[in-house]
Formats: C-alpha cells, structure tokens, sequence
C-alpha cells in the first residue's frame, strides 16, 4: 500500500491568481494595451479560395495619406516563409502528403478468432477554433532593429522563435510579452499577425497594432481537421477485443501537417489490443491550413472507435462500461504507439462512471445516456529555468527554452 503524502497544494481550493484582475476588468488581453503613436495594421487577403498571385501593385496604397507602411511577400527574407518544409506542389488537391502506420500481432488471425465484428464509417466536418478572444498584437521596433511585441498566445518562447525563423532575425533582437488571453485551446499556438506587425513596425518606426475580425479568424487561422474514419473491430461473446483496424484520412488544407500522427497514436490506446492496425492520411484540400484544437487529432479518431465500441456492446448485450472495462489499458499496458503505460486510473474511472447514480438510475422516456473513452498524451520537448536570488531575500525563476538561449 501506497505511503499517505501530506500535499501542500493538491487537495486544497487556492484562489486563482488571475481571478481578482479579470472580475474587476484590470485585466489586460491582446488588443487591450495602446501605445503612443501607435498605428493600425491590417491585411488584405484573397477574396478567393484557391487561386495563383500574378502580381501585387502597393504603389496606390503606399501614396494614401495616413498609411505608413506596407508589406508584401517581397519584404520576406523568403516570400514561402510560412510555408516552409511543406510539399513543392501543395497547388494539387488531393495529393497525399504523409502516410503513418501503426501495428501489433496478426490482425487477419485476430479478426477469424471474433465471434462478431462491426465495422463503421464515420465522417467528422472541420472545426473551427470557438474562443472568445481573436487573435491581437502589438509590435513596437526600435532604431536598433530591436522589437518588442505583445501578445495573445500560448507560448511567448514558442511565439519567438517562429518570428525570428520568419523574419531571419537573432531571437536575442525580439522579445515577447504574453498577455492575458481569452481563451485559446492550441488555436493561440501558432503565428499570423506578429511577423507582419514587426515588419510594418519597422518600416514605419511606430508601435503597429494588428487585430482579427471574427471573420477573419474564421478564414485565416486554423481549424480542426475534418475527417473521414473507417473502423473495424471483432470480439469474443465475453466482449474480449481480438482485432481492430482503423484506416484514417485528415484534412491538411492546403499545405501538408493535418494532426494524423496524433489520431494515429491515440486510438486504440485506451485498450489493450493485442491485434490491431492503423492506417492513417495527410491528405491535402483547397481548405485553410489546419491547426491545434483540442488535442489535435484525437477527438476525431476516438469518436470513431467509441461510436464502434457502442455498436459492438449493443450486438453483445452487454453494458457499454463493461465492454470498455474488459479492455481498458492499466499499468504496464503497452501504447499502439511503444511505450508502456505507468498508473493511468482508467480502470478506476469507468468503475466510478458505473456506480454513479447518474448511470444507475432509470431513464425518463426520451432520454438518452452515453459513454465514451478520452486519450492524449503529454508533449514532452524542452525546457529551461534560470533562478535568481535577490538583495531582499526574495527568489526569481526565469522560465526559457534552451534551443533558443533561454528568456530575456
């Protein structure tokens, strides 16, 4: 048995740090702070959704009074620096960018030792991001070539860096400044805005604010991938997994990166399946370019094999929780994917789910009751912490990222 451990955070109620200043509207997001002098950027984007650029004319923008600077592709250290590392034709839908496979035992063999198999199909539109703030920032350029930006994201250190690999600048000549933000969900994890507004500030030697529209979040951020998922899963008459096949396509949009990896990784892992195989597409579209959302990827190929799970209880007769408790992965359980579970609590969860008295009690006519199985994983990467001792006494930690020398 386990030693008791006497935690001095987990378990208590602590008042959120942030609470105070976002009820007394103190609290500061991305469009939010203003600067003198400050500018407003915006972009012109294509009216069109998929369609060659023959040639883009500024001189009659540049000549309006009240317009200090503007940009193209040209200003660019590169003019395909957004879209580095992708396909050299990304112009062809329907290309296939990536293929991933997943696989374990002898799925023909797994399917012939099934008592019953179901198999299904299942659709899944693309998604867009639902948070509540759009996309703002700030950015104010020094005579130096120095800039500072503020902003709405996820990830300042992160957010660095992809400007300076944009711009072809020494991340030591950036710095940015994380703002509150009104909600994200891996939306706020990539760049749109800061580059262009680092650019247009160092051209007009002033603060440039940049701030979507809804619409504009909508047409140029990234949304989940739709899907198109297949499945396929036999079992015993006790309700033991013998086989499961998934073959998954992912909308990339119009340049390769759909979240396939990711579907691939979590859709069986729930289960401890000694046969199974998974197919899994990057498929290009005349679609935005797809994004984090929601643990990108999973959801999608998850609700695909819970959707066949539940048909396979009802041909069974057996109890949705059951079916998913004589499968589920434990300790020591290995991922589709290679490692090997540690404690998880699955088990102990779908356990709870049964006695609770919401699952236990009849249902009124025309009521309906679900159950179904969440994975994700942790994304490990890299790390750094500087701590500073100061004169009073007091402890400063300095959160960084090693590969890109640390905050500043």
């Amino acid at each position: 048995m386990a030693e008791a451990v006497d935690y001095k955070v987990i378990g208590t109620s602590p008042v959120r740090p942030d609470g105070v200043d976002k009820v007394t509207g103190r609290a500061q997001y991305g469009a939010d702070l203003n600067l003198p002098n400050m500018i407003y950027g915006r972009v012109l984007r294509s009216p069109h959704a998929h369609a060659r650029i023959k040639r883009i004319d500024t001189s009659r923008a540049e000549a309006m009074k009240g317009v200090y600077s503007v940009v193209s592709g040209k200003d660019f250290p590169d003019e395909n620096c957004y879209t580095k590392n992708l396909p050299e034709k990304p112009d062809k839908p329907s290309n296939i960018a990536a293929v991933m496979q997943l696989a374990r035992g002898d799925v023909d063999q797994g399917f012939e030792q099934a008592d019953v198999i179901v198999e299904g199909e299942y659709r899944i539109p693309a998604a867009h991001q639902g948070y509540i703030e759009p996309h703002a920032c700030i950015a104010n350029t020094n005579e130096s070539g120095q800039s500072t930006v503020w902003c709405c994201t996820q990830g300042h250190f992160e957010f660095r860096a992809m400007t300076a690999k944009v711009l072809n600048m020494n991340v030591a000549d950036l710095k940015f400044v994380a703002s509150e933000i009104g909600g994200g969900f891996g939306g706020k994890t990539v760049v749109y805005l800061e580059p262009l507004a680092v650019l247009l500030s160092r051209k007009a030697h002033r603060p440039v604010k940049m701030m979507m529209s809804r619409e504009e979040v909508f047409r140029a951020t990234g949304p989940a991938s739709g899907t198109h998922i297949k499945v396929k899963v036999g079992a015993k008459r006790d309700g033991t997994i013998t086989a499961a096949t998934a073959w998954m396509a992912y909308e990339a949009g119009a340049f390769a990166g759909a979240p396939m990896g990711p579907g691939a990784m979590s859709v069986f892992a729930p289960y401890d399946l000694e046969n199974f195989k998974v197919e899994a597409f990057d498929v290009l579209v005349n679609k935005p370019k797809v994004a984090a959302y929601r643990a990108p990827g999973a959801p999608q190929s998850m609700h695909a094999m819970e959707c066949a799970l539940d048909e396979l209880a009802r041909k069974l007769d057996m109890d949705p929780i059951d079916l998913r408790l004589k499968n589920a992965a434990d300790e020591g359980t290995q991922a589709p994917y290679g490692p090997k579970f540690p404690v998880i609590g699955l088990r102990a969860c779908l356990q709870a789910a049964k006695a609770h008295p919401n699952y236990t009690r009849t249902l009124p006519e025309g009521a309906g009751r679900g159950v179904a199985v969440g994975f994700w994983f942790n994304v490990g990467m890299q790390s750094s912490a500087e701590v500073h001792i100061n004169e009073n006494g007091t402890v400063t930690v300095v959160e960084g990222n090693p590969d890109i020398g640390g905050s500043r």
